[in-house]
C-alpha cells in the first residue's frame, strides 16, 4: 500500500497529524510520500505503474481540492483527515487517524465515483472542476452579466454578484451559502446558482448530469472565472461547462451516511 500524504502548508495542526499518519502507516507495512498543498508537483502522479494506491489529504475542503486536481487525471482516490472548519469533503477525523489508517494498511475501504465538471475555455483544453465554476465581478461596485445557453438554447441572463456553477459534491460549498440546494452525491447533476441577484427571477436551477451549460458575457464588463476556488482567466468568448468524464474517487471508510453527515456537518437535528 502505497500513501501519497498532501499537507497544509502553514498548520501545525496538519504536520503533526501528518507525522503520526506516516508513523503508524510505516509500522503497518505502508510506503509513504509527502508534500504540501500548495506544492503537489513533488508528488510526482503519473497514471503509470507506482502511482499511489490513496492520497491522504490533512487540513480541510481546500486542501482536498487542491489535491483533487492532482489525483483526478492520475485515478487516485481521495481520502481527507479535517482540520478544518466544517470539512464536508473528508471522510474522517484526527482523532479516528490510527483506525482509518490501519483501514487503509488492510485494504478494508471502497471507492464512491463523484461526478465532476469540465470547464472549456476558448482555444484551451478542458479544465476539471470537482466542486465549483463561478463567474465573479472584477470590479467590486459592478454586477456580472451571464448569458446562460442550455443545450445550445438561450435560457437567461443573470445579473448578481456571481454566478456558481456547482457539482452535487459542491452544492455544500459556496452554492449552499448563496441558497443553493444541497443534492446528493450519488446523483449526476448541475446546480446554477445566481449569488445576490439583482432580477425577479433569482432562484437556483438543478440541471441533469447531461446538460451542456454555454456561458457568456452579457455586457462588455470583466468577468473572471474561478475553478475550485482557484482563477483560471476570464469570460473571452463562450465558456462551455459541462460533466467530465473523469469522476473523483473518494474513499468510503464505514461511517456516516450523507444524511447523517448533513445532521453532523451542517449543525441540523434529527428528529
Amino acid at each position: 500500500m502505497h500513501l501519497s500524504l498532501v499537507v497544509h502548508p502553514e498548520r501545525d495542526s496538519a504536520r503533526k497529524a501528518a507525522m503520526r499518519i506516516i508513523e503508524v502507516a510505516t509500522s503497518l507495512g505502508c510506503e509513504v510520500s509527502a508534500g504540501t498543498s500548495d506544492a503537489t508537483e513533488v508528488l510526482d502522479l503519473k497514471p503509470t505503474e507506482g502511482r499511489p494506491d490513496v492520497m491522504v489529504t490533512v487540513g480541510g475542503d481546500g486542501t482536498i481540492m487542491r489535491a483533487a486536481h492532482v489525483a483526478l487525471p492520475a485515478r487516485v482516490p481521495l481520502l481527507g483527515f479535517n482540520l478544518g472548519a466544517v470539512g464536508f469533503l473528508a471522510e474522517a477525523e484526527p482523532a479516528q487517524l490510527d483506525e482509518v489508517v490501519a483501514f487503509l494498511a488492510a485494504g478494508s475501504y471502497t471507492v464512491e465515483e463523484h461526478m465532476t465538471l469540465e470547464v472549456v475555455l476558448p482555444g484551451e483544453p478542458p479544465q476539471p472542476a470537482l466542486n465549483d465554476v463561478v463567474f465573479a465581478k472584477e470590479e467590486r461596485q459592478r454586477l456580472v452579466s451571464v448569458s446562460l445557453t442550455v443545450n445550445g438554447e438561450p435560457f437567461h441572463t443573470y445579473r448578481a454578484d456571481a454566478l456558481v456553477i456547482a457539482t452535487p459534491t459542491g452544492s455544500t460549498a459556496y452554492s449552499l451559502s448563496a441558497g443553493g440546494p444541497v443534492v446528493d452525491p450519488d446523483l449526476e447533476a448541475m446546480v446554477v446558482t445566481p449569488v445576490a441577484p439583482h432580477a425577479l427571477f433569482g432562484q437556483p436551477v438543478v440541471f441533469a448530469g447531461s446538460t451542456v451549460l454555454g456561458c457568456s458575457a452579457g455586457s462588455s464588463r470583466p468577468i473572471g472565472i474561478d475553478v475550485d476556488g482557484m482563477p483560471v482567466g476570464r469570460v473571452e468568448g463562450e465558456v462551455i461547462v459541462r460533466r467530465s468524464d473523469v469522476p473523483a474517487l473518494f474513499v468510503q471508510i464505514d461511517g456516516p451516511t450523507f444524511p447523517g453527515n448533513l445532521v453532523k456537518k451542517l449543525g441540523l437535528r434529527e428528529n
